[in-house]
């Protein structure tokens, strides 16, 4: 589990920056896709830990005026964001204020797949496998 934790936290760490009050550009979202690119995980997988891991745990920072607007530490990360780690509802809830959060994973996702396809790994970016 230690190692699971230790590969997962930077994907947790890149993806939770969606969940900052602050306003992502271009080069943040090249940052994103570099760390989210060297990690083990394919396009669905890292979708996946987006969705049950990360937004789970960060999506409150959304509703908060003053929320978190640094960074969430990596302590905070792995006390809050771990626990979800690899649990999936048997019918998923309906994702509340997508349209804050999506948007930077559609961009990230694009800037993902340019890269993996430049670098010949676009086999990552596809299909599912259960390497987590």
């Amino acid at each position: 589990m230690q190692d699971l934790l230790l590969t997962r936290l930077p994907v947790w760490r890149a993806l939770s920056e969606f969940f900052l009050d602050t306003e992502l550009g271009e080069s943040d979202y090249e940052r994103i896709a570099a760390v989210l690119g060297n990690s083990p995980y394919t396009e669905q997988q890292l979708g996946e830990i987006l969705r049950y891991e990360v937004y789970p745990a960060c999506r409150w920072n959304l509703m908060i005026a003053t929320g978190e607007w640094l960074a969430f530490s990596d302590e905070w990360l792995l006390a809050n964001v771990a626990r979800h780690c690899d649990k999936r509802p048997r019918f998923p809830w309906p994702i509340w204020f997508a349209d804050a959060f999506m948007p930077h994973w559609r961009r990230v996702r694009v800037i993902l797949n340019e890269m993996r396809r430049e670098d010949g790994t676009l086999g990552k970016l596809s299909g599912s496998t259960n390497r987590r």
